[in-house]
């Protein structure tokens, strides 16, 4: 039994005919206390996540805020008052309850069905390695995935316990537009893939990149083995010429730096081509004492010689980040 069955709460998803857009519900059939629970209707894509967030906060025992506050929502009361959650001093909810109920409302919202046992979710670290719910309290970045029947569907990438950026899969038969529409509210930024190629180990995949239903970008991306983002090429969304390309490189060993929490990416070393003017090289060392810097090629090619980085990231024998091309290792396309 799903949390919303045994809380009596029904989930409805309607179009309004004129404007194409589509909207969410959350209702009671009979009038009780659960009726409080019509309340997530109100709440912002971002205010479910950060509802979500402090629970698990309180759950864990961390740092929470006991009054949720939102900005949709000015006459209710909400109130995390371990181990419950009261809503408008009428209804109180066991926090683990109101968490279930919360992602069964968001995996709804974003087009999934939480009642569908063919539906899979997995939370993944910065590395693309596989943890837990549990671990992602003490995670600032993280992605949670959805698959479908095994495929991966949607990714909602986190940023401090908030969804920041969406990424969605289209299956064949999908309209590009009415899911530019339906998620254009939900993130910040929207990624669409909308056709993939396996070139050999790695996947081609085709990408448009949306804010606020408005296109920003198009290009290119390939990804590893692992799942992991590896290049990516930005076009041009009218010529799809090629602007410029981005390689990324994922240590699997960390010699003597350690992962304080205060480098952004931390592990990775990005690679960036041709952006600022044709033949331009420059790059990022996600790791202490290097970090918030970008260096230009061949200006500080020495940083990438330094004798702590050249344990983890031996620059002479990476000769696919020397160049933009090519964009699949080893591999002309």
């Amino acid at each position: 039994m799903t949390k919303r069955e045994q809380y009596g709460v029904k989930f409805y998803k309607f179009q309004k005919p004129e404007t194409k857009l589509i909207y969410y519900s959350c209702k009671t059939e009979y009038v009780s206390s659960h009726s409080e629970l019509q309340i997530l209707s109100q709440f912002t894509h971002s205010e479910v996540q950060r509802l979500i967030s402090e629970i698990t906060n309180a759950m864990n025992g961390l740092y929470f805020e006991p009054d949720f506050i939102s900005q949709c929502v000015e006459t209710d009361d909400v109130k995390i008052i371990p181990p419950s959650l009261i809503i408008n001093d009428i209804l109180t909810i066991p926090l683990q309850d109101m968490k279930l109920l919360l992602e069964e409302w968001l995996a709804f919202i974003c087009h999934l069905d939480i009642n569908d046992m063919s539906i899979t979710i997995k939370y993944k670290n910065l590395f693309g390695k596989e943890i837990t719910e549990n671990q992602v309290s003490s995670l600032d970045e993280y992605d949670k995935e959805y698959y479908e029947d095994g495929i991966l569907k949607k990714i909602e990438s986190y940023e401090d316990h908030i969804v920041d950026v969406g990424t969605y899969y289209l299956s064949p038969g999908e309209e590009l537009n009415t899911l530019v529409n339906q998620f254009k509210d939900l993130w910040r930024l929207s990624f669409f893939y909308v056709s993939e190629t396996s070139v050999g180990t790695c996947v081609v995949r085709d990408w448009k990149d949306y804010r606020g239903g408005v296109m920003q970008a198009t290009g290119k991306s390939v990804f590893d083995e692992f799942g992991r983002k590896i290049a990516t090429q930005i076009l041009d969304i009218n010529t799809l010429a090629v602007r410029y390309t981005k390689k990324h490189f994922f240590l699997s060993y960390f010699g003597n730096f350690i992962d304080a929490g205060d480098v952004n990416r931390f592990g990775t070393l990005d690679f960036i081509y041709d952006r600022r003017f044709s033949g331009d090289k420059e790059f990022l060392v996600n790791l202490p004492g290097f970090e918030n810097k970008s260096y230009s090629l061949p200006t500080y090619q020495d940083v990438l010689l330094h004798p702590l980085i050249v344990p983890v990231f031996n620059w002479l024998e990476q000769t696919y980040y020397h160049n933009a091309t090519p964009l699949v290792p080893g591999i002309v396309i």
